[in-house]
């Protein structure tokens, strides 16, 4: 089953890892790196195009920033740090009741932790973004963007 292409992006909420190795990039928190000035385009190694109906490939965002700080992602995995923002979603899209799988997908905006404001300065260099500085270890669900 095929899913509708979205001409116009999603704007939906999301985070990064960002690890001290090398200049400062985003990646998703299974590895995959976000490319700067590209879209990042979901795979599967099964025989469909992400994101595909009872699988679960393809790009993952929350459909608003309390939903993504109820998901805890802010502070998930081993990197060293988690940055999160808005990312805009398009192509295929699947959206389910917390946020959307997405087929491509782009930084909107990112928050960096305020302690390091000269990442900020290099992530907004590199994706060409706003980029804001807040406190990611202190956000809760009814803060405002």
């Amino acid at each position: 089953m095929s899913q509708p292409d979205l001409v116009r992006p999603i704007i939906a909420w999301r985070a990064w890892a960002v690890h001290r190795k090398g200049p400062p990039r985003l990646e998703s928190f299974n590895g995959a790196p976000w490319p700067p000035h590209h879209r990042m385009e979901a795979r599967c190694n099964k025989s469909h195009e992400p994101p595909g109906v009872g699988c679960r490939c393809g790009l993952y965002a929350a459909k608003d920033k309390p939903t993504l700080i109820e998901l805890g992602y802010q502070h998930y995995g081993d990197a060293w740090f988690a940055v999160i923002g808005t990312v805009k979603l398009w192509g295929g899209l699947i959206p389910a009741e917390w946020g959307y799988r997405a087929e491509y997908g782009y930084p909107a905006t990112l928050h960096v932790p305020y302690e390091i404001p000269d990442v900020a300065i290099a992530l907004r260099r590199t994706y060409g973004v706003r980029v804001r500085l807040s406190n990611n270890l202190a956000l809760i669900p009814n803060e405002e963007e």
